[in-house]
């Protein structure tokens, strides 16, 4: 797996200068660690809300209603507006190789295709962690069997957060 070298990003183009690019490069990287981060919280919280009383949705938490939540149409717009979910997931394929398919394997981008559902049940979350068998990570050490529980996939998914932070501080740190 490669991650992120400058020749990735069209903007980095714009910056004549390698420290210069190598910086907004790394302020990328902790957007991305920051986006991950907030995905972890309304994984954890839709999590608990279904524990609690059986259903979770996207309409009784702003934070996750905005993450799925789609832009109004411009007449002015040639593309389809995307959810802030959508644009983690292009932040974190152009991360990874720029390869769409490979950045759908990692767990933390299968877990936002869950929250995208916007109305979960125990029996939703259970069915796609099922399906989650041979997910990637970012964290090194750790694995899915494809048995992963609600409460284990809360802690996979701060260890993903941790594992993205790292790597992020690494990469300014070599700057």
């Amino acid at each position: 797996m490669r991650i992120l070298t400058s020749s990735d990003f069209w903007f980095l183009g714009l910056f004549r200068n390698s420290k210069e690019r190598e910086v907004k490069l790394a302020e990328y990287v902790d957007q991305i660690a920051e986006e991950a981060g907030s995905v972890a919280t309304i994984w954890k919280n839709a999590v608990d809300a279904v524990r609690a009383s059986g259903v979770a949705e996207a309409e009784s938490c702003s934070t996750w209603t905005k993450l799925v939540e789609r832009p109004e149409w411009s007449i002015y717009s040639t593309s389809i507006p995307r959810s802030k979910l959508e644009a983690f997931h292009d932040k974190v394929s152009a991360m990874l190789e720029g390869n769409q398919k490979s950045e759908q394997q990692f767990f933390i981008c299968k877990v936002g295709l869950i929250l995208q559902k916007k109305k979960l049940t125990e029996e939703i979350i259970v069915e796609e962690l099922k399906k989650m068998k041979g997910a990637k990570f970012f964290h090194k050490t750790a694995v899915d069997s494809g048995k992963t529980t609600m409460e284990e996939s809360i802690t996979l998914m701060q260890n993903e957060v941790l594992a993205i932070a790292d790597f992020a501080k690494e990469y300014r740190s070599k700057i």
